[in-house]
């Protein structure tokens, strides 16, 4: 079986102290299966972390560009529709200067892309 690599947290969060105490919490909570402590967690790692509000960001306005420009034929697999996504985010990146990397434009690309396949379902 072939596939992508999902990322883990040391590709969106800094290296610190603190930053790895916050990761042992969510860890710890996620291990517990403490549905409250996992939100907490995450609100708190995700809240310090750049690259991560950054992809909210990012493709909160990409999709708000994109939303209705495909039809429900063109975005039956996320294999379709990620080529015509990443030439759109493209496109908006070098238009706004939006400050990126390759975790963030793909991150943005495979989530938009996701969410249009799954819109159409």
């Amino acid at each position: 079986m072939g596939g992508r690599r999902s990322y883990s947290l040391d590709d969106f969060t800094r290296k610190s102290r603190e930053v790895s105490a916050k990761k042992a919490n969510l860890t710890k909570a996620l291990k517990s299966e403490d549905v409250s402590g996992v939100t907490v967690g995450s609100i708190r790692l995700v809240s310090e972390q750049n690259d991560i509000v950054k992809i909210f960001k990012y493709s909160q306005k990409l999709l708000t560009k994109i939303v209705n420009k495909y039809t429900p034929e063109e975005t039956k697999t996320v294999k379709d529709i990620v080529p015509k996504v990443r030439t759109d985010w493209a496109e908006l990146k070098r238009k706004e200067n939006f400050d990126s990397n390759k975790i963030i434009d793909d991150a943005v690309i495979y989530s938009v892309g996701k969410y249009l396949r799954e819109r159409n379902e």
